[in-house]
C-alpha cells in the first residue's frame, strides 16, 4: 500500500496514460467492428494494423503506470521496461509497413478504380511482413543480447531502443525504397485529394462526398507517421487516429463534411442511381456503380 502512494505522476504522464488509454479502447472497439463484419476492401489489413498499433500501444503503459515519474531511475530494477521495448519493437515494423500497404492499397484503389489487388495480393504481402518482422527482430535481439540493457534506454513516459544500435543494411535498403515510394504516392494522392475537394465544391452530393472521404483517407495514410513523428506522445494517438478515419458510423470523418461509410458495409454499392440527380454525376461514377452491381 505504501509502495503505490509513492507512484507520483507529472502531468505529462497523466495526459499521456489517458490518450494511449482511449486510444486502445477505440482500438478495441474499431477491431470488433472489423471482425463481425462481412469481407470487405481492406478488412485484414486494417485488421492487422490495428492489431499491431494496439500491442504498440499497449506495450508502453505498464512502466509508466508503475515507475511513474520514477521510471528513469528505477526502470532496470527488474526485466519489465526491457520486456515491454522488445515487445512494443515487435510490432512497430508491422504498424509501418501495414500502414505503407493500406495506403499503396488505397492508392491503387483510387487511381485505377479498381479493388481487387488487395484481395490477390494481401496474403502474400502480410506474410511477407511477419516473416521480416520476426528475422529482423531476431537478429536484433541477438545483437542486443551483448550490450549493457539490452540496447534499452528509458524516458520519462515509456522505455525505447537506446540511440546507437545496431541497423542492418537490409532494412535501411528497404527503408529508403519504402520512403521514396511513400513520398510518390503521398505528391499524387495530395493531386487526387485536391481535385475530389473541388469536384466535390462544384457538386455537393453524396456521391462526391464518399469519394472524398476515400482520398483523405488514402492521404492520411500516407502521411500518418510524419505526423505521428511530430512529438513523442502523438504515438499514444494512434487509435484514436485510426478509429476516426475507419470507425465512426454515419460522421463526418475527423469532422470534414464528408461522409464516411463504415466497415462492412460496402459504399460504392450504397450509391444507387436513381437516389442522386443524374445530372450531377460524373461518368465514372456511373461506371464504377455499373462495375459493382
Amino acid at each position: 500500500m505504501g509502495y503505490h502512494a509513492m507512484v507520483k505522476y507529472s502531468t505529462l504522464a497523466v495526459v499521456y496514460i489517458s490518450l494511449q488509454s482511449i486510444s486502445l479502447f477505440l482500438l478495441s472497439c474499431l477491431m470488433v467492428v472489423i471482425i463481425k463484419s462481412k469481407s470487405f476492401f481492406l478488412k485484414w489489413t486494417l485488421l492487422q494494423l490495428c492489431v499491431s498499433a494496439f500491442m504498440y500501444g499497449f506495450t508502453s503503459l505498464p512502466p509508466i503506470i508503475i515507475y511513474g515519474n520514477n521510471l528513469m531511475a528505477r526502470a532496470f530494477e527488474n526485466p519489465l521496461c526491457i520486456i515491454m521495448q522488445k515487445v512494443s519493437l515487435y510490432f512497430l515494423y508491422p504498424l509501418e509497413f501495414f500502414s505503407i500497404a493500406l495506403a499503396f492499397y488505397l492508392w491503387h484503389a483510387l487511381y485505377t478504380m479498381r479493388i481487387d489487388f488487395e484481395n490477390r495480393f494481401s496474403l502474400p504481402i502480410s506474410i511477407m511482413i511477419w516473416i521480416g518482422t520476426t528475422i529482423y527482430n531476431g537478429m536484433l535481439l541477438k545483437s542486443a543480447s551483448h550490450d549493457k540493457n539490452w540496447n534499452v534506454k528509458p524516458t520519462s513516459l515509456s522505455c525505447k531502443l537506446s540511440d546507437n544500435h545496431d541497423s542492418f543494411i537490409g532494412y535501411y535498403i528497404s527503408s529508403i525504397i519504402l520512403a521514396f515510394f511513400t513520398l510518390l504516392m503521398t505528391c499524387h494522392s495530395t493531386v487526387i485529394l485536391w481535385r475530389r475537394w473541388m469536384n466535390w465544391r462544384n457538386r455537393m452530393n453524396r456521391t462526391t462526398a464518399i469519394r472524398l472521404g476515400e482520398a483523405v483517407r488514402d492521404e492520411y495514410m500516407v502521411t500518418k507517421f510524419k505526423i505521428i513523428k511530430i512529438a513523442s506522445i502523438n504515438s499514444a494517438l494512434i487509435g484514436t487516429y485510426l478509429f476516426l478515419i475507419f470507425g465512426t458510423e454515419r460522421k463526418a470523418a475527423i469532422f470534414l463534411p464528408f461522409y464516411y461509410v463504415p466497415p462492412g458495409t460496402p459504399h460504392i454499392q450504397e450509391i444507387q442511381i436513381d437516389e442522386l440527380n443524374k445530372s450531377f454525376i460524373s461518368q465514372d461514377d456511373i461506371n464504377i456503380v455499373i462495375r459493382v452491381s
